[in-house]
Formats: C-alpha cells, sequence, structure tokens
C-alpha cells in the first residue's frame, strides 16, 4: 500500500531547523569564505575565497588537510551542504566526484564525540543522498551504501540520542536510502543494520519534535514498502520488537499522529505508513489486535475533511481500513467508529479521484459480509454512492469488481439489499460493467454474484431478465470455461432466472444453451454446477410443446447421465 518517494508538498531537500537543535547546538549554514578564513593556517590565498566551480574542491582540500580540526570539520560540512543543496545541480557533482562522501565519513569517524560536528556532516550527507528526480536514484545514495556512511549515521544516532537536530537528519538520511532500495536491490537501506530500531528509538526520545517524528515516519514508511520482513518487525511485540518495553514500534506512528494533530505532512506519511504495513495480512492481523489503528484514522479523516490539500492524506487512511477490513474482528469496531459514514463522505468529497473511490468499494464490500454492517450500509448513503461511483469509472475494472462484490452482498437474503440495486441505474451499471469487462473473470464472477441474489426474489426476476443479463451472464459462461466459482454462480444466476416464461424463452435459443451444456461437461467435479445446470434444463423444459426443437442435442444427455452418476446422494 502507497507508493512514491520522499518529495511532499514542501520539497524533499533537507531543511535546517534551528528549533530542533541540541545541547551545545552552534552549528549554522556557513559559506566557503568563512571555512576558509576561520582558520589562518590553511594558508589558502584569496583566489580561494571567490564562489566557484572551485568551491568544493577548496573545501575537500581543506579537510584532508586538516582532519583533526573539529572546528575547520564542523564548517566545511556545513559550506557542503550549502552547496548541496544549491539549485545548480553541477555543485553537488563536484561534490561527488571529488570524493565528498568519503570525506565527510573520515570526519564522523574521527570526530564522533562532537555532536556539532556530526550534526553538520550528517546533513551534508543528507543533501547528497536527495534524488534530483522522481523515481531514480541519487549518485549520493550509490556512494554512501558503498562506503561505510551508513554505518557511521546509525553509530552517530545511536551516540547522540539526545540530539535531535542528529536524529532528523539520520532519519533524512535512512528515508532517502529506504527509497533509493525500492528502485535499485543492491542499495543496502540499513534494515540489516538495526536502521529501523535507531529510528524508532529516535521518534520515543524526541516526542515532541516534529521535524523528527516526519522524517522518522517517512524512513519507517520507506523501509516497509521494501519487505514484508519489515512489516512484521514495525508490529511485533514482545522479543525482538522496536519500542520501549516490548511494546510494537507502530505505538510510536500513532502518538505522533495524535500529538501532531495539525501538521499534515506527519499525519500523511503516517497514513501511508499503516496503508503499507496492513497491506501484508499477518502484520495487518497483529494491528487488529487494537481499535487505535481504526480510531486513529476515523478521527483524522473526520478532523481533515474540509482541508482542501488532504487528498492524499484521504487516500492513504481509506487504504488503510479497507485492509484492515478484510478481518471479521475489525467488522464491528469500524461499525462503531462510523467508518461507513466517514468514508461516504469521503468518495462525495473525492468524486474524481479513482483510487479513493475503489479502496472505498473494497471497505464497503468487506464490511458486507455480515449481517449487522449490511444493514448499516443499507441505511446509509454508501449504495447510492457506490453506483454513482460505478458510472463515473466505468472502465476501471478494480472499481467495478469491488462495487459489483458489495451489491452481491447487498441483494443475499435481503429485500431491503435488492430494492437498493433495482433502479435502472444499479441494474443496468452491473450490466454494463460484465460488458465493458468482458476479460476479467472476477467482474464477471461478481456482477453475476448481483443478478443471483436479485433473482433469487421473484418478483425481481422479468426486471433482471429484460436488463440484459440474459445475454451477458452465458457470454461470460463461453468466455471463461475454465473458471469453476464463476461457473457455478453463473448456473445459478441462470437458474433462478429461468423460472420466469420470459427468460425461459430467451435462454432456449442454441447460443444460450451451449455455455451451460459446456459448463456440465467442463466442470463434472463441481456440485454446485452439475445441480444448477440441470436445473436450468430442467426450467426450460417445460417450455417445450410437441413438435418444438428439442432442447437438448443427442450428444447432450449423457452430461446429465454423468451427473447423476458423479453425485448419486444430491437430492
Amino acid at each position: 500500500g502507497g507508493s512514491g518517494g520522499d518529495s511532499s508538498r514542501h520539497g524533499s531537500t533537507p531543511i535546517r531547523k534551528k528549533s530542533c537543535g541540541g545541547p551545545n547546538d552552534s552549528a549554522a549554514d556557513t559559506n566557503v569564505t568563512a571555512v576558509v578564513s576561520s582558520d589562518a593556517a590553511t594558508g589558502m590565498t584569496a583566489q580561494h575565497n571567490v564562489p566557484g566551480t572551485e568551491e568544493a574542491p577548496v573545501i575537500l582540500y581543506c579537510l584532508h588537510a586538516y582532519p583533526d580540526n573539529p572546528d575547520l570539520n564542523e564548517k566545511a560540512f556545513n559550506a557542503l551542504f550549502t552547496l548541496a543543496t544549491s539549485v545548480e545541480s553541477r555543485r553537488k557533482s563536484e561534490i561527488l566526484s571529488n570524493n565528498g562522501v568519503k570525506c565527510i565519513v573520515d570526519g564522523l569517524w574521527r570526530h564522533m564525540e562532537v555532536p556539532t560536528v556530526q550534526e553538520a556532516g550528517l546533513f551534508a550527507l543528507w543533501a547528497l543522498a536527495v534524488s534530483e528526480e522522481s523515481g531514480t536514484v541519487s549518485k549520493g545514495a550509490k556512494s554512501i551504501t558503498e562506503g561505510r556512511a551508513l554505518d557511521a549515521t546509525l553509530i552517530c544516532m545511536q551516540t547522540h540520542l539526545h540530539f535531535p537536530s542528529i536524529q532528523y537528519a539520520g532519519c533524512g538520511i535512512l528515508s532517502c536510502l529506504a527509497r533509493a532500495a525500492k528502485l535499485e536491490k543492491k542499495i543496502d537501506d540499513g534494515t540489516s543494520s538495526g536502521a529501523m530500531f535507531q529510528v524508532v528509538c529516535a521518534l520515543d526520545m524526541h516526542s515532541t519534535t516534529s521535524p523528527v517524528q516526519e522524517w522518522g515516519i517517512r524512513a519507517l514508511a520507506n523501509e516497509c514498502e521494501n519487505s514484508t520482513t519489515n512489516k512484521m518487525n514495525l508490529v511485533r511485540k514482545g522479543d525482538g520488537s522496536l519500542g520501549d518495553g516490548g511494546d510494537s514500534g507502530i505505538l510510536s506512528i500513532y502518538k505522533a499522529m495524535k500529538r501532531f494533530s495539525g501538521e499534515l505532512d506527519i499525519l500523511e506519511w503516517g497514513l501511508r505508513l499503516m496503508h503499507c504495513v496492513s497491506s501484508y495480512e499477518n502484520a495487518a492481523l497483529k494491528m487488529s489486535a487494537s481499535d487505535q489503528p481504526i480510531d486513529r484514522v476515523i478521527e483524522i479523516l473526520e478532523a481533515r475533511k474540509r482541508d482542501p490539500e488532504a487528498m492524499r492524506l484521504c487516500e492513504e487512511g481509506i487504504g488503510a481500513l479497507s485492509n484492515l477490513s478484510a478481518f471479521e474482528q475489525n467488522n464491528a469496531p469500524m461499525r462503531f467508529a462510523g467508518t461507513i459514514k466517514t468514508v461516504s463522505n469521503s468518495m462525495m468529497h473525492y468524486p474524481r479521484v479513482e483510487r479513493i473511490q475503489v479502496l472505498s468499494c473494497r471497505l464497503f464490500a468487506n464490511l458486507a459480509i455480515t449481517k449487522d454492517s449490511r444493514a448499516a450500509i443499507l441505511r446509509s448513503d454508501a449504495p447510492r454512492i457506490v453506483l454513482s461511483a460505478m458510472r463515473a469509472f466505468s472502465t476501471c475494472g478494480a472499481l467495478q469488481e469491488e462495487a459489483c462484490r458489495l451489491l452481491r452482498a447487498l441483494c443475499t437474503e435481503s429485500s431491503d439489499g435488492r430494492a437498493s440495486v433495482s433502479g435502472s441505474a444499479g441494474i443496468s451499471s452491473v450490466v454494463r460493467a460484465m460488458t465493458i469487462h468482458t476479460d476479467s473473470s472476477k467482474v464477471q464472477e461478481q456482477a453475476a454474484g448481483v443478478f443471483a441474489g436479485m433473482a433469487s426474489e421473484e418478483s425481481w426476476c422479468s426486471l433482471v431478465a429484460s436488463s440484459g443479463a440474459l445475454a451477458t451472464i452465458p457470454k461470460a459462461m463461453s468466455d471463461h470455461p475454465q473458471d469453476r466459482s464463476l461457473q457455478e454462480i453463473c448456473c445459478i444466476a441462470l437458474r433462478n432466472l429461468s423460472t420466469g416464461s420470459d427468460a425461459r424463452n430467451e435462454l432456449s435459443a442454441p447460443d444460450r444453451l451451449e455455455p451451460i451444456i459446456r459448463a456440465l461437461e467442463l466442470q463434472e467435479e463441481s456440485e454446485v454446477v452439475q445441480e444448477n445446470a440441470c436445473g436450468i434444463l430442467w426450467n426450460l423444459s417445460t417450455n417445450m410443446s410437441r413438435g418444438s426443437r428439442p432442447l437438448l442435442g443427442p450428444g447432450d444427455v449423457k452430461h446429465i447421465v454423468k451427473a447423476m452418476q458423479n453425485f448419486p446422494d444430491s437430492p
């Protein structure tokens, strides 16, 4: 669940925030002139103070010439940060081509006990790791993973845990590396070295510092998008957990979203992380042990429902709820939390955002497995909104499948459910889904399930039969002859429909009969297919009169006999 890079509405370039500095935090952005002139012993001439293409080589020369001077290292790192974040991309290239990453890493290891040097060095590395273009891996990120920079970053974060600026920059680096690892598998995202544990420690230690929270959550989101193991590690409790006292690491994310309820970036990335983690079944089960994730998402969606910039937040939140709704233990908690109303409002607020519509339909379909939730959905505007989405996104197979799955559930054992679909717009939308998505066996199956449910009540049979379903259902059977579940539901639908005289006339045509006979032949192990196909033929035989065309051909009767032989205990 969730995709994309580290960029947000504020961009992904590191920002030095003085407000999150730690004890004795005196690092500041410094130009190259200050670096060179700060130490008269360098012997640099005035020409080296002129900004230009020589700035990076001069700074790196200073680091090489005076490696044991912590003050010079700090100011040089600050200057490299300024160059690396310059709008001129060649500045970063100059640093990298002159072994800049190695110089920074050497300085970090040499002055590990000096927090101001560590802070400045990490910010410089972060600036180099940031990708210039979305969907690409920066040369800086590659250089960091090829050297000892990752180890230096983690040791620095561990050594200076109480310094928020160091944790902020460290989380930024880890976020960039995790994002790069998604694009190039050979890049080390630090997971095997304890990166996720270190990030959770930073979140817990600096729970009131928003930059640490934002970039820590970004790092975890990118890490979790790389593997299912990372997802499980984040939600694991007890031995091996990432949180304090054996708690799950994801609790830190819930706390951050509650504390910083006014900061859109933290909320958006927190929900993206929840969406991602819950996409793995075992991790979602761990999350389902508490109502906290459901309550937190609903709380955020409600608070931001009128925010014009909250579209992505809404998408990620509904995605997390959609994943969690697949587990029956979450059914009642979601219903009690007001999920149906909240998600319905989101669908109406973002009627043109396909992803939100698809995820919402999936959530409703998942909830509709229980009688109480079906009743709650029918009392809401959800059926009407879903039918509207079907019309708006008629070519989206994923939406049509989930919408039909919901309508199928509503039509099962519920006259009110059938009534909610019975309007011309409802039935025509289902027929249109079958007509457009002939290649999707899942759309065909769920749509046929809607008609099976509708036709189970005699009063709706003629309406369904006249809608075009008598053509689309046999076609689905012809197009997907080996799909057992599709053949089963189509046979049930046609058996129900064949109780009406108008339907019997149309189904008696050779092109309508052929898929039914073929199902008897190909699905001989399915009792459902055999029973209902025979039931269809029985119903159709009542239309026969003396002198009419034979219903079955010479070779068709053997399939009925075979069905009786295969299932002697089936009445």
